[in-house]
C-alpha cells in the first residue's frame, strides 16, 4: 500500500510538472497585445506633438484591436518621461514620443544625464520630420534669404532672434545658420513658443525658425514674412516658401528639423517591435493622416528601427560639432 501511494504521488507529480510547463508554454505564447498600451508623450497637451500622438494611437490601436492610452508627462525638457521610461518593463506596453531634444540635443548639450539614448531606449520607428521657416518682422529691412544675411553681416550682433529656449531645435538651427553663413546674431530666448512669437509680432525681435503650423496664418495675413524653409523641398501648404539652400550659396548644405520618433524602453522583444513597427508603417500610409500632418506642419516618415537608430547616432555627431564651436551649454 505505502508503494502503490508513492506510486500516485510520482504520477500527480508529473503531471503536475507537465501542467505547469502546458500553461507556461501557452503564457509565452500569448498574442501582444492582449491589453491596453501607454503612449507617453513628454509634453503638455495640445502641441503638435501631443496631436501626432493621438491621431497614431488612435490609428494603431484600431490595427491591433487594443486601445492606446495617450499620457502627458511634461518636465525638464522630456527628461522627467525619458528617465521614467528607461525603468519601464520592456514588454512593448509602455512606449514614448521621442524628439530631437529627447534622443539628440538633451545628450549633446547636457555634461549629465539621466539616460543614455541610444542604450536605455529601444528605437521603433521615425514618426515625422517638422521642418522650420525662417521668418521675420514685416518691416525688416531684408526681403529675401539673401538679403537678410547681407544685411545680418553688415550689421554684426545687431539683428536679434528669438528662440523658444535655450538648446531648442529653433535657437540650434539659428546657430547653425550662423556657422555656415558667417554671420553673427544676438539670441534672445523665451520660455516657449508663444512668448517668442509674440514679441516677434509686436517687433520686439527681428527674425526666428518656428514650425509650419505656428506662421502659416501669420504669413497669410501678412503679419510675418518668410525667407525660407530648413528642409530639402517646399512644404505642401506653403508652396511659395523655397527652401534655405537653394536661396543662397552660403546655405548650399543648410538642413534642420524638429524631428519625432517613437521608442520603447532598451530589451523590447523583436517580435513585438515588429509588430509596432509594421502598425507604423500602415498609419503614416494613411491618407486622411497625411492630410492631418499637413494641416500640423508635419512631414510624415516611418523608418526601420535601424535607420532610426543610425539617425540618431548622425544627428549626435552633426550637433555635438555645432554645440562645440559656438559654445552652447545646457549645465
Amino acid at each position: 500500500m505505502k508503494f502503490k501511494l508513492r506510486g500516485v504521488l510520482r504520477i500527480l507529480a508529473m503531471f503536475f510538472a507537465i501542467s505547469h510547463m502546458m500553461y507556461a508554454g501557452i503564457a509565452e505564447a500569448a498574442p501582444y497585445p492582449d491589453h491596453s498600451l501607454v503612449w507617453v508623450v513628454p509634453y503638455s497637451p495640445g502641441a503638435a506633438t501631443d496631436a501626432m500622438a493621438r491621431l497614431l494611437a488612435a490609428d494603431i490601436g484600431r490595427q491591433l484591436n487594443q486601445s492606446i492610452v495617450v499620457e502627458n508627462e511634461p518636465g525638464a525638457a522630456t527628461i522627467t518621461a525619458s528617465t521614467r521610461l528607461k525603468r519601464a518593463a520592456p514588454d512593448g506596453y509602455r512606449i514614448m514620443s521621442a524628439d530631437i531634444t529627447t534622443l539628440v540635443l538633451n545628450p549633446v548639450l547636457r555634461k549629465r544625464l539621466a539616460y543614455d539614448p541610444l542604450k536605455d531606449f529601444s528605437m521603433i520607428s521615425m514618426l515625422a520630420k517638422l521642418p522650420l521657416v525662417l521668418v521675420g518682422r514685416p518691416d525688416f529691412p531684408a526681403n529675401t534669404l539673401t538679403g537678410l544675411l547681407d544685411y545680418v553681416k553688415a550689421h554684426p550682433g545687431k539683428v536679434t532672434f528669438a528662440s523658444p529656449g535655450l538648446g531648442s531645435p529653433h535657437h540650434m538651427a539659428m546657430e547653425l545658420l550662423q556657422s555656415e553663413a558667417k554671420v553673427s546674431m544676438l539670441h534672445i530666448p523665451y520660455n516657449g513658443t508663444g512668448p517668442s512669437m509674440a514679441d516677434l509680432l509686436a517687433g520686439r525681435v527681428d527674425i526666428t525658425f518656428a514650425s509650419v503650423g505656428v506662421v502659416a496664418p501669420y504669413l497669410a495675413a501678412g503679419k510675418l514674412k518668410a525667407f525660407g524653409i530648413s528642409s530639402n523641398k517646399a512644404f505642401p501648404t506653403l508652396p511659395n516658401v523655397a527652401p534655405l539652400h537653394s536661396e543662397d550659396p552660403r546655405l548650399a548644405n543648410f538642413e534642420a528639423y524638429a524631428w519625432q520618433g517613437l521608442v520603447a524602453p532598451a530589451g523590447l522583444p523583436q517580435d513585438r517591435l515588429d509588430v509596432l513597427n509594421h502598425a507604423l508603417h500602415v498609419a503614416l500610409d494613411n491618407p486622411q493622416i497625411i492630410a492631418k500632418f499637413a494641416h500640423l506642419g508635419l512631414e510624415p516618415e516611418a523608418s526601420t528601427p535601424k535607420a532610426l537608430r543610425d539617425y540618431v547616432q548622425q544627428q549626435i555627431t552633426t550637433w555635438k560639432k555645432i554645440a562645440k564651436e559656438r559654445d552652447i551649454k545646457l549645465d
